[in-house]
């Protein structure tokens, strides 16, 4: 064997074997410290100057905002230490980082004076403050202890008898959520809203005890609040943030933005139409009759409208993180986690968790599809696949079809062929009015996600199993079972709904109509391999692509400008079993997996850094490239970060890691950006020397290029958002 056949087998070899994942039999999960980024972890207000290394490019300026938990014990209470016991349920900590470019060099005619020669030679900036989010939680606590209120999965002292949990029930009944979110009990920290089209008076009629409010602990004062934004969670409660200072002003809740979504749930992630800016989401209230309403707050006018209303025996209350959004749907989909007894088990166990009904593989997902169109309609469709569970959507967008062909498209995903067609646009604005251009014309709806076999990853997430505290990690990623159902999987869905007909909007119509949900043998879900139903046109749909770990992980993101339609790229943090989370940053091409090759790209992260969610920021047309072309060279052949590259390319050329990816950028500054064109922005975790630090990838080739470090350590947290810096003058 040559030398060059001999390099390139160890190549691939290489590639693939990042693809593995590891055996946990051989890895000693000690090796990896999480403790540092749970335990322990406090507020810096700042502002604070990092250190800079590398490059943070110009044009990522503006402010990355992120929120999850901060420290995970609470001592002094009643009861001794109180040890939180899950990841989501780690006290609310926001942070902030603001990036500031370096000022550009004087024109020929102004003057260079010393001042201005230093900020020549500086970097970009980059600013860090934070701030507790659950004072007034804490502090009720310290003083009440915690029988009385509601989580999503704190556990119940083992030492209390049946008569201590009654009372418990009792008391929680009693005080009831209306005064968790009067006294500012709420803990709401897993999304930001940036921007929010309304300003929201609070509810909470107490304050932090830390709070700049000149009279702490008297009621709060009425009116709408100013540059805020909003945190989320999976309650209809809104953490109302000032955006400079990151001090929670107030608590609010869904109730305010329109008097019918008084129900207790919600999605954590509110979907953004990527056009108008309306913001959509659901509020689910629970009772004898547990009801979902889905609602759209306009953009423009600050007003809420509720699009549909649905509710059914076989749609109990269900948790869901997230749904998608398309141009024309909202689609919720309910994965098998239904609470019990209608949602009145959250009165017995005070959290989410517990109150779930057991997974029951031979139940089936529901998917629903709502209008979104001026039209109207409501629930125009509900369509049934196998039992799964699932946080995190990815995209979702829809092919316009006028032949009624039931069958999957068998193209490889890219842009609609007739998206920017007449025949579309005609097609589109009928189903605003209500009809479409032919009655039997449907909709080809493709929804992309992050599920799981099961739900036993709720039970991974809690902090023995993350700390591995008496070897309860090792206890649970080394039972085959567990570890197989906890392994975040890429789906692919397609399905096929009719493009006009009745809506539960209508007079008359009810969502059990058969043209609306069908009987389950009429269109329940695929395999991997099969192809849509033609006996079944309009009623099909089912997975067709299963992406596995660790090629694709949580926490999936996309080039924003690819929001309702087709990607090919998605961004997340892998674990490929070298720790009890996230271990990773991938990089995941879908036209490579589509076509049967694997597609991955990882960051060499050093072992014990853990990244927190990638942030894709997309270089703006006529902004440099993050790195400059390199000419020549294996790695530039063996490349196949970029979009422009060949869908017909080996598969060690789509399983290159980044140490081999070419660091090249293609085109011009001025030319079009592609997809994969952007940097990304992550908080990681240092294990071992307890510190953090902000990287910046090329999300091409996703190679480190720059970081903003901190001297201590930054909580592992769960979601963010990046505001663009005001242009300057």
């Amino acid at each position: 064997m040559s030398g060059t056949q001999q390099q390139l087998k160890n190549h691939v070899g290489n590639a693939i074997d990042k693809f593995a994942m590891r055996d946990h039999e051989s890895v000693s999960f000690d090796d990896w410290p999480n403790a540092p980024g749970l335990i322990g972890l406090k507020e810096e207000r700042g502002p604070i100057e990092l250190k800079v290394s590398g490059e943070i490019p110009a044009w990522a300026a503006g402010s990355l905002f992120r929120t999850g938990p901060g420290d995970s014990e609470i001592r002094d209470t009643p009861n001794g230490t109180l040890k939180i016991s899950h990841w989501f349920d780690g006290l609310g900590h926001a942070h902030r980082f603001d990036i500031i470019p370096a000022f550009p060099a004087p024109g020929p005619n102004e003057p260079q004076d010393g001042d201005s020669q230093n900020q020549q030679s500086q970097k970009t900036r980059v600013v860090y403050t934070s701030r507790r989010q659950s004072d007034d939680l804490v502090n009720w606590i310290k003083s009440n202890g915690d029988d009385r209120l509601f989580s999503f999965a704190q556990r119940s002292d083992p030492c209390v008898g049946l008569f201590g949990k009654v009372m418990s029930t009792f008391k929680r009944a009693r005080f009831g959520r209306t005064s968790q979110v009067s006294r500012g009990l709420e803990n709401i920290a897993v999304t930001v809203v940036t921007q929010p089209p309304v300003q929201l008076e609070r509810e909470d009629n107490l304050v932090q005890a830390n709070s700049s409010d000149p009279n702490p602990g008297e009621p709060a004062t009425s009116g709408h609040q100013s540059n805020t934004i909003w945190m989320l969670t999976d309650t209809s409660s809104i953490s109302l943030v000032d955006k400079t200072t990151m001090e929670r002003v107030g608590i609010s809740t869904q109730k305010q933005l329109h008097p019918e979504l008084a129900g207790p749930f919600s999605c954590a992630h509110a979907a953004r139409d990527p056009v108008t800016g309306d913001i959509y989401n659901y509020n689910l209230e629970v009772g004898p009759n547990p009801t979902y309403r889905i609602f759209r707050i306009d953009a423009a006018s600050g007003t809420t409208e509720i699009m549909a209303r649905f509710a059914h025996r076989s749609l109990g209350p269900t948790y869901m993180h997230s749904f998608f959004l398309t141009e024309r749907h909202v689609i919720l989909c309910l994965p098998v986690a239904q609470m019990g007894y209608k949602g009145a088990a959250m009165m017995v166990y005070g959290n989410v968790v517990e109150s779930l009904v057991p997974f029951d593989p031979s139940q089936t997902t529901k998917w629903i599809f709502i209008d979104r169109t001026a039209a109207r309609r409501g629930v125009i469709a509900v369509r049934e696949t196998p039992a799964m569970f699932f946080f995190h959507t990815i995209n979702a967008w829809e092919d316009y079809d006028a032949s009624r062909s039931g069958g999957q498209q068998e193209s490889t995903p890219a842009e609609p062929k007739g998206r920017e067609t007449e025949e579309h646009d005609a097609a589109k604005s009928a189903g605003d009015a209500g009809t479409a251009s032919k009655d039997d014309a449907i909709w080809h709806v493709t929804c992309d996600m992050i599920n799981y076999d099961s739900r036993d990853i709720l039970d991974g997430l809690y902090f023995d199993v993350i700390l591995n505290r008496d070897g309860a990690g090792d206890a649970f990623w080394r039972d085959p079972e567990r570890r197989a159902n906890s392994q975040p999987t890429l789906s692919r869905y397609t399905f096929s709904i009719p493009a006009s007909g009745p809506g539960t909007n209508q007079a008359g119509v009810a969502i059990t109509t058969p043209c609306i949900w069908p009987s389950r043998e009429s269109h329940q879900g695929l395999d991997v391999k099969s192809r849509l139903d033609p006996a079944w046109p309009g009623m099909a749909g089912g997975r067709v692509l299963r992406v596995p770990s660790p090629r694709v992980g949580e926490l999936p993101v996309i080039n924003p400008a690819k929001a309702t339609r087709p990607h090919r790229y998605v961004w997340s943090q892998a674990t490929r079993g070298l720790n009890t989370i996230i271990d990773a940053l991938v990089k995941t091409d879908m036209e490579a997996e589509y076509a049967g090759r694997p597609g991955a790209t990882f960051w060499e992260n050093p072992h014990g850094h853990t990244p927190g969610e990638p942030i894709f920021l997309p270089r703006p047309r006529g902004a440099p490239p993050l790195v400059k072309p390199v000419a020549g060279g294996p790695a530039t052949q063996q490349s196949s970060s970029s979009s422009s590259s060949s869908s017909s390319s080996s598969s060690s050329s789509s399983s290159s890691s980044a140490s081999d990816a070419d660091p090249a950028v293609a085109g011009a500054a001025d030319a079009e950006p592609e997809e994969d064109d952007g940097c990304l922005l992550s908080v990681v975790l240092n294990g071992h020397k307890g510190t953090s630090y902000l990287v910046c990838l090329d999300a091409k080739t996703m190679v480190e290029v720059g970081r903003a470090e901190l001297d201590f350590p930054v909580g592992i947290g769960f979601h963010g958002a990046h505001v663009k810096a005001e242009p300057r003058l």
